[in-house]
């Protein structure tokens, strides 16, 4: 998919995913943006589709999902479009959706290869409720 992420501890606010070189769709190779006006609905449509699936999930079979939400290898999962996000000057996505950011980083936690209660899974599909609400109501400027 043409990025080169690496995997670091989160921070406060992060999402625990590091850019080593800059080179996907909006883009260059040398780290600039490409101002594209239908980048943003694009990445903020991205996000709806993984929400949209997330909080479709079956509590009793989300262990086995976890990591494809929020691996950067694939450019479509969340945290990808949300680094995407970030890096297009769209600001801190945390602030501006911090609902979504608490999924993603209460996903993050999760992705340890320890198998939860299906409370702890029931939790974050109804928080991916919320949080799509909180993302489908942005007013894409």
């Amino acid at each position: 998919n043409g990025r080169s992420l690496k995997r670091t501890p989160s921070l406060a606010g992060g999402f625990g995913i590091q850019q080593k070189a800059t080179v996907s769709r909006g883009f260059l190779n040398d780290g600039e943006t490409c101002y594209n006006g239908g980048m943003k609905k694009q990445i903020i449509d991205g996000i709806i589709k993984e929400l949209e699936i997330l909080s479709s999930e079956n509590s009793r079979d989300f262990f086995y999902s976890v990591e494809s939400y929020i691996d950067t290898y694939y450019e479509d999962s969340i945290c990808a479009l949300i680094l995407e996000w970030e890096q297009s000057g769209y600001g801190d996505f945390g602030a501006t959706f911090p609902i979504t950011a608490g999924v993603v980083a209460k996903l993050e936690s999760l992705n340890d290869f320890v198998e939860r209660p299906r409370e702890v899974y029931a939790g974050i599909i109804v928080s991916a409720k919320d949080a799509l609400k909180e993302v489908r109501e942005y007013k894409i400027s």
